[in-house]
C-alpha cells in the first residue's frame, strides 16, 4: 500500500507523488481548460495606487474567503504551469483519499459504523476539493473541517502509511490559499500525528517526527513551485498580451491608431485603466511631430489626435526634465517632478510619482510610456512595457514611412504641393459630387517671364522663385481648395464645392495680383507674370478630368498668346 512506512524509510507515497507529477508533466496533461489568459487591472481606493499584476494587495485577516493566488494579481492563470501543478496534485489527492477509504473500511479498529463515517466523511472531502479546483477558489473557514476529516483515519488505522490522504492533500492544498492561511495550515496539518498518538497503535517517536517533519516542509517547497508558477503565468500572460497587441499594430495605418493600441495594451501590462495612469508622451523632441499636419494649400491636413503630452512644444517643458523624457533608460519622477511635467504639458494634475519607459528605435527617441502613482509596477512588468515599447516604436516608424513614402508620392518635392496624380485624383472626386456640391471650377497658370530668370539669375534661383510663388498660391485660395504644381513653372488651382458665381473671378484675380508682385530672390528683385485659364464645371454638366483640363488649357493658352498676362474663362461650354 503506497505511503510511508517511518521505521524502515520507505517512502512509498512521495515516490508515487514524484513519479505521477514527472509522467503527467512530460505528457502535457493539464486540466483540460484552455483559453487565452486575462489580465485584469485593478482600481484601489482614492489616494493609493492602482492594483498591478504581481502587486501585494490587501492582507486578509481571517482564513476565510479564500482565493487562488493574490487578490491583487490581476491575471487569471490558463493552461500554465502552475494550473498545470493543481490538475496533477488533485488527481494525486484523489487517489491518495481513495487508498485512505480503502485502509480504513478495512481497518481492524474501531467500530463499523465508525469506519464508514469516515470512510463517508474522506469522500465527501473529495468531492469537496473538486468543486473547488473547478471553482479555482476554496473556502477558507472549511480547511479546520479538512484536516478534521484527513485526522479521523488515524483513530481506525494500524500505521500512518495507511492515511495515504493526509500525503495527498497537504500537497494538493499548499497551492491555494493566502499568506495568512498558509500560516494557519502548517498549525492545522499536526492534527494527523496528534491523533495518532491516542490512536489504536501508538506511533513511535521517529514516526512521529517524521510526519510532522513532512507537515512543516511541504508547505513552503509548495509555496515556492506555487510562485515559480504564478511568475511563469504572468509572464505568458503579458507575453500573450504583447502578441495580441502587435497583431493590431500590425494592421494600424496611422499614427492616432498606434496611440490607442499603445495605451490599451500597456495599460493591460500594467494593470492599470488606460486614461487615469497610463500616459503616451510623443512629444516634438522625439521622431515625427504627432500632428502630421500637410503643407497648407496642398488639401486638407492629415487627420490625426496626439496623445496626451504630445502637444506642446519642447520648449514649453523644463530642460532637466527634458533631459529625463528623452532618457534611453527607464526613469522614475517624483510627485514634485510628475506636477512639473504634467503642467508643463497642459494635463490635470494626478498624485504620485511618473515612471517613464523609453521608446526607441535605431537609436531615435520617439516618446516614452507614462504610468503615474505609487507604488509603479514591479520589474517584471515595467521589463513588458520596456518591451512594448520597442514594439511600439517599430509601428511609429512604419506608420511615419507610409505616410512619407505616400506624402512624396503625391506631392511635389520642390513646394511640398499636390503634383498631378494626387491633383486629378481630386478632381475626379470633385466631379462626381459636383451635382450636389456647386460648381467645380479649375485654373490652370503658365509663369511669364520664368525662363529669363532661371538664364540670367541660374537654377537655384528659379527654384526659390518657384517656392515663393507656392506660398502665395496658398495664401488666394481657400482651405478645401487644392493647389499644385504640374511641373517646371505650371501650376493649377482646384476650386470644388463653389456656391458664389463671383468666387472663381475672384480667386483668378488674386492670383494675378499676386505674382505679379515684386520678390526677393537671392537678394535680388524679380518680377514674372501669370497666364490663368480657368474651366468650369456647371452641376449638371457631365464633362471629366481629361475634357475640364483640355478646356484649361485651351484658355490658359489663348492668354499667353496675347502676351498681356491676366487670366480667361473657357467660354465654349462644356459638355452637358
Amino acid at each position: 500500500m503506497p505511503g510511508i512506512d517511518v521505521a524502515g524509510y520507505r517512502a512509498g507515497g512521495p515516490v508515487l507523488a514524484a513519479n505521477f507529477v514527472s509522467t503527467a508533466l512530460a505528457t502535457g496533461w493539464g486540466n483540460g481548460r484552455t483559453g487565452a489568459p486575462v489580465l485584469r487591472g485593478g482600481v484601489s481606493a482614492p489616494g493609493t495606487a492602482p492594483g498591478a499584476i504581481g502587486s501585494a494587495g490587501p492582507r486578509r485577516r481571517r482564513c476565510s474567503g479564500e482565493r487562488q493566488g493574490d487578490p491583487a494579481v490581476a491575471a487569471r492563470i490558463e493552461g500554465s504551469v502552475l494550473s498545470r501543478l493543481k490538475t496533477i496534485f488533485l488527481f494525486y489527492a484523489v487517489f491518495s483519499v481513495a487508498v485512505g477509504v480503502v485502509a480504513t473500511v478495512g481497518a481492524p479498529y474501531g467500530s463499523r459504523g465508525v469506519r464508514v463515517g469516515v470512510a463517508v466523511g474522506l469522500a465527501g472531502l473529495t468531492v469537496h476539493w473538486l468543486v473547488g479546483w473547478s471553482r479555482d477558489r476554496f473556502p477558507g473557514r472549511v480547511e479546520p473541517l479538512e484536516w478534521v476529516v484527513l485526522a479521523a483515519p488515524g483513530l481506525v488505522v494500524e500505521s500512518p502509511a495507511e492515511n495515504a490522504g493526509y500525503f495527498g492533500a497537504l500537497l494538493f492544498r499548499s497551492y491555494y490559499g493566502t499568506r495568512r492561511q498558509f500560516w494557519c495550515r502548517l498549525v492545522l496539518v499536526q492534527l494527523v500525528p496528534l491523533v495518532r498518538v491516542v490512536g489504536p497503535r501508538p506511533i513511535t517517536p521517529g514516526e512521529f517526527v517524521a510526519v510532522v517533519s513532512f507537515g512543516l516542509l511541504v508547505p513552503p517547497m509548495v509555496r515556492f513551485l506555487r510562485g515559480i508558477g504564478e511568475r511563469n503565468g504572468r509572464l505568458i500572460a503579458r507575453e500573450r498580451t504583447q502578441l495580441a497587441g502587435a497583431e493590431r499594430l500590425s494592421v494600424a495605418a496611422d499614427r492616432p491608431a498606434v496611440y490607442d493600441v499603445a495605451v490599451a495594451t500597456a495599460a493591460e501590462l500594467t494593470g492599470a485603466p488606460a486614461p487615469d495612469r497610463v500616459l503616451l508622451l510623443t512629444p516634438p523632441w522625439g521622431g515625427r511631430p504627432a500632428e502630421g499636419k500637410a503643407p497648407p494649400g496642398s488639401g486638407p491636413p492629415a487627420e490625426g489626435k496626439a496623445p496626451p503630452g504630445s502637444g506642446p512644444p519642447a520648449e514649453g517643458i523644463p530642460p532637466d526634465l527634458l533631459v529625463r523624457l528623452t532618457g534611453p533608460l527607464v526613469d522614475h519622477l517624483d510627485a514634485a517632478d510628475h506636477a512639473r511635467l504634467r503642467d508643463a504639458v497642459g494635463l490635470p494634475p494626478a498624485p504620485g510619482g511618473l515612471l517613464l519607459v523609453p521608446i526607441t528605435a535605431a537609436g531615435r527617441h520617439l516618446g516614452a510610456f507614462g504610468v503615474s502613482g505609487e507604488p509603479h509596477p514591479p520589474a517584471d512588468a515595467t521589463s513588458s512595457l520596456v518591451a512594448w515599447g520597442a514594439r511600439v516604436a517599430e509601428a511609429l516608424r512604419r506608420v511615419d514611412l507610409h505616410a512619407e513614402l505616400t506624402f512624396r508620392a503625391y506631392h511635389d518635392p520642390l513646394t511640398t504641393l499636390a503634383n498631378r496624380a494626387l491633383l486629378e485624383s481630386r478632381l475626379e472626386q470633385a466631379l462626381g459630387e459636383r451635382r450636389s456640391a456647386g460648381q467645380v471650377a479649375l485654373l490652370l497658370l503658365d509663369l511669364d517671364g520664368f525662363k529669363q530668370v532661371n538664364d540670367v539669375h541660374g537654377h537655384p534661383a528659379g527654384d526659390e522663385l518657384l517656392r515663393a510663388i507656392a506660398a502665395r498660391l496658398r495664401g488666394c485660395v481657400r482651405g478645401t481648395d487644392t493647389v499644385a504644381r504640374l511641373g517646371g513653372d505650371e501650376f493649377a488651382i482646384l476650386l470644388s464645392g463653389v456656391d458664389d458665381p463671383e468666387l472663381v473671378a475672384t480667386t483668378a484675380d488674386r492670383v494675378v495680383a499676386a505674382i505679379r508682385e515684386p520678390i526677393d530672390v537671392e537678394g535680388r528683385t524679380v518680377a514674372v507674370g501669370v497666364s490663368v485659364g480657368v474651366a468650369v464645371a456647371e452641376p449638371g454638366a457631365t464633362a471629366g478630368v481629361r475634357e475640364l483640363i483640355r478646356a484649361g488649357d485651351q484658355a490658359m493658352y489663348r492668354r499667353k498668346a496675347t502676351r498681356a498676362g491676366g487670366w480667361e474663362r473657357y467660354e465654349a461650354g462644356l459638355r452637358r
